[in-house]
């Protein structure tokens, strides 16, 4: 019988082991990404606890994983208990992210061990402020430890202070320690506080031993680490073959969001301490400064890295390894981390390495933030008119970006985002007076209303974007009431009325409340007159943004183009004088072959005269001296393509548009288009002046042009209705500008495309499809083809399902992000472009234009019918007094 029990209880043993070998132990809380991924995975046996202590009791540590999680990341670090390195000595594999301390301190510096310090001699030991936990005797007396160190203090000062605490045997320091400061300044004013980083909850005092008092020892030769914040430009990059079997190869790229890390070695080429080459030979991911798309293009130095992700040794120095990670690594639902399928096949490498035996595939996490819709089921059938109604709510509510007098113009009502002298952008409270200043506005106006451009493609550690800094474009203000208005029409949301005002709004303080427009004080004999600039002379009394005095063509068509269908379908137009204004301060600054310099400065203006632009002969091209690309080029030129048509003033507007046309088609089809971010948007921005000459003169040359391009353009349609973005592969290959980074030092410092081979399977929303779409449908209305309004349908429907979709952050959800991902069917794309990457929204360029479209298309109506010649009823008399002497000539019919 007694053999029996034993035989029983060592049955129960075997079995008690392998279950506690399938055992997963998280310490997390229970919304921890995670855990809550984990969660969903059937037959999988998951262990949440609150504390480490929990965990060790629970399980079998020659068999288990233990992972310690972030669940404060990135305000407070994580505490790593003694008891977890013994337990990890002993065989439990083990996963920390975001330590307070790192168990680096027994093999590295022996003469001075933090865990055996003689129970006899009771040193003083004096420590400087660190994130490493002190670890205290595992026995004996306690010991005496000495802080002292620089800190933050009230109204951040900095102050000293200095601390003296007992350390029991085999107890960490208590949570929430007050310390005596000292200082210059009327110490006895301050209240004790808690010794931690500046603005952030402290839960413990931690430190580095680096002198024994009494000895002649200077220095501990450990790296002392803190808490950094790398620039936005700063991405993670995997730096081992290690992980290629899981799936990701060496030079991959992944993306936190504005990640906080402990910064153990400030980069790995300095490896003089046996900690640094520890860490350095031992990083599975670093964070770096690298140019790619999917993948390092120059890959990156030891010199360049920052140790993120490593294997380190456990405390007795016995072989066993631990895992981890500066980083908070599992707050990658909520933090946006990107692109998902990488971080969850580095994620599935993690739990392999803690639980080799064990065999677990996440499921696909659903983002905060995703497409509206996936890419294969069928759309509701009011889904192109529920992404209108999206759309506009939110330009005038959930973005957060129209400002508009609610209370009053002085009330704090908003939020803007203050950048000045090149420091980071940082939200405040503003007025409508900051934000639209109305010099210009009598005082019975109370509906002073503009909006601000959009939210930067920088995310934060929680999932949120970082709001542009202020400036209210002309364009974005002209665009956004052009989408309002055509929402508005589409008669399916009671909130119509709302929109159509809105519209009003924008365009009257754009016109006449503002100095957005050299009018006010001025005439004709002005050289600037007429000209709506980028933004308003008067940016506002606390300086958020300063005029920018430049006259970008591109700029100048959407101002026109916005304005005009606006007052179409608004059937009201209380800035339309001011408007012809414009149109006639933009042809007297155009040459008489369709020539402009690409944006046309205010002192340029003042020191030449505008005849001098007027009376140039160049014959605009798309590069060398006289490039006018369509960038810039082809918007303005389409609406003096119009405007001839609907004025009969020919030889004014016509003629300059008909030159720029033939001198940019002839140099297409040498391949000597420059372009900006790539040659797919040349293409797309010049289908409409295109398809308008067509409407004006449909000989078999302007429509055999038309038909060419877009057969071009649509090449680039790949099955799901999207177009792909491309650098070209003839002669027009390389002619960029801005261009790839030529380096990783190079990696958001200015502008740059989305791509960076020009091959990626990625769309632009801000400068491609948000103009090829209006493009390809004025193209199927000017040549009367099925084709073409089928390719424009199913380039909707992209959009459609494409557009940003979320509950967490509703300040996103009804825009389009910039870059999309077709493969991945999510936003991804290569992020060196300074604020304007993949997740940028754009109040004008992307939701004006596309929303406006998708209502045209339910209304089954074209741009060029919907624009209606009266809103140029002024246009004789203006005409006579811009042009001057050259009236006579120029302001005539035909």
């Amino acid at each position: 019988m007694t053999a029996l029990k034993g035989y029983i209880v060592n049955i129960l043993l075997v079995l008690h082991t392998s279950v506690c070998s399938s055992e997963v132990w998280l310490v997390a809380s229970t919304d921890n990404d995670l855990f809550t991924t984990l969660s969903g995975i059937n037959n999988l046996k998951i262990n949440r606890v609150d504390t480490v202590s929990e965990a060790l009791a629970g399980c079998n540590l020659s068999t288990d994983a233990l992972l310690l999680l972030a669940d404060n990341y990135p305000s407070q670090p994580v505490l790593v208990p003694v008891e977890l390195l013994t337990a990890a000595d002993k065989g439990l594999r083990v996963f920390v992210e975001f330590p307070s301390g790192l168990p680096l301190d027994n093999y590295t510096v022996p003469e001075i061990p933090c865990l055996n310090i003689s129970k006899d001699t009771k040193p003083s030991i004096i420590v400087q402020s660190g994130l490493r936990s002190v670890c205290a005797p595992l026995s004996g007396q306690p010991v005496n430890l000495l802080y002292n160190g620089s800190w933050c203090g009230p109204n951040n000062n900095s102050i000293q202070w200095q601390q003296i605490k007992t350390l029991n045997p085999d107890k960490t320091l208590p949570p929430s320690v007050e310390c005596q400061w000292t200082a210059s300044k009327e110490p006895s004013s301050w209240a004790p506080l808690y010794v931690g980083a500046c603005g952030v909850e402290p839960t413990l005092i931690s430190g580095v031993p680096i002198h024994r008092c009494n000895t002649t020892s200077p220095s501990f030769p450990l790296p002392v680490p803190s808490i950094v914040q790398p620039p936005w430009y700063v991405r993670t990059v995997i730096v081992t073959d290690d992980v290629a079997t899981a799936g990701l190869q060496k030079w991959r790229i992944l993306q936190p969001q504005s990640p906080s890390t402990i910064q153990w070695c400030p980069a790995c080429s300095d490896m003089n301490t046996p900690a640094c080459r520890l860490i350095c030979n031992n990083t599975i991911l670093a964070a770096a400064q690298v140019a790619g798309y999917d993948n390092a293009a120059y890959k990156a130095s030891m010199a360049e890295q920052m140790p993120v992700l490593f294997e380190t040794l456990t405390q007795a120095s016995q072989g066993n390894k631990m895992l981890v990670s500066g980083m908070g690594l599992s707050n990658f639902i909520k933090g946006r981390y990107a692109p998902a399928d990488a971080w969850k096949v580095l994620w599935e490498y993690i739990l392999k390495w803690v639980a080799p035996e064990s065999d677990i595939t996440l499921p696909q996490w659903k983002p905060t933030v995703h497409p509206a819709y996936n890419m294969n089921n069928d759309l509701p059938t009011n889904a192109t008119i529920a992404a209108i109604t999206k759309s506009a709510a939110w330009l005038t509510n959930n973005s957060k970006l129209l400002v508009e007098a609610k209370n009053s113009l002085n009330t704090s009502d908003f939020i803007c985002c203050v950048q000045e002298r090149g420091e980071v952008c940082k939200p405040q409270a503003c007025s409508v007076h900051d934000a639209c200043p109305s010099p210009q506005a009598p005082s019975s106006v109370t509906n002073i209303t503009c909006i601000q451009e959009g939210w930067s493609s920088i995310i934060s550690w929680n999932g949120s974007q970082a709001m542009m800094p202020l400036f209210i474009r002309t364009d974005g203000n002209a665009e956004a009431a052009m989408g309002l208005a055509a929402a508005s029409v589409v008669g399916q949301s009671q909130h119509g009325e709302q929109w159509a005002n809105t519209s009003k709004q924008l365009l009257d303080y754009m016109f006449r409340w503002s100095l957005s427009q050299s009018y006010v004080n001025s005439s004709a004999k002005d050289p600037t007159f007429g000209i709506v600039w980028w933004n308003q002379m008067d940016a506002g009394e606390k300086g958020f943004a300063k005029w920018s005095p430049e006259d970008y063509g591109d700029n100048a068509g959407n101002v026109l183009i916005g304005a005009t269908i606006s007052a179409s379908l608004l059937k009201t137009c209380s800035w339309c004088q001011r408007m012809t204004y414009a149109l006639f301060a933009e042809i007297r600054t155009t040459g008489r072959q369709g020539y402009r310099p690409q944006a046309v400065s205010f002192n340029s203006l003042q020191q030449s005269g505008w005849e001098t632009f007027f009376n140039n002969p160049a014959v605009p091209s798309g590069s060398g001296p006289s490039a006018y690309t369509p960038h810039y080029g082809a918007y303005p030129t389409a609406y003096f393509v119009w405007a001839g048509h609907a004025t009969g003033m020919r030889t004014l507007f016509s003629t300059p548009a008909k030159g720029y046309i033939e001198g940019l088609m002839a140099s297409f089809s040498l391949g000597e288009w420059d372009w900006n971010e790539s040659i797919t948007n040349e293409i797309a921005r010049m289908l409409l002046p295109l398809s308008w000459l067509v409407r004006d003169e449909p000989t078999p040359q302007n429509i055999d042009q038309l038909r060419n391009l877009s057969e071009v353009l649509l090449k680039g349609m790949v099955p799901c209705g999207t177009i792909r973005q491309s650098f070209g592969t003839g002669a027009e290959a390389g002619r960029c500008s801005p261009c790839v980074p030529r380096s990783n030092s190079e990696h958001g410092s200015g502008e740059g495309p989305i791509l960076f081979n020009g091959t990626e399977p990625v769309s632009d929303a801000l400068y491609t499809i948000n103009f090829a779409i209006i493009g390809l449908w004025e193209a199927a209305f000017a040549l009367n083809s099925a084709s073409l309004f089928s390719s424009t349908f199913h380039l909707a429907e992209f959009l459609v399902r494409s557009q940003v979709s979320s509950e967490r952050h509703s300040e996103l959800s009804g825009a389009w992000f910039r870059a999309f991902d077709f493969s991945r069917w999510d936003y991804w794309a290569s992020d060196t472009d300074w604020g304007y990457g993949p997740w940028v929204t754009e109040t004008g360029w992307s939701n004006g234009w596309i929303t406006t479209t998708l209502a045209l298309m339910e209304l089954n109506v074209s741009l060029w019918d919907t624009m209606d010649p009266s809103v140029l009823a002024d246009a004789d008399a203006i005409c006579a007094e811009m042009l001057l002497e050259q009236a006579s000539k120029y302001c005539v019919k035909g």
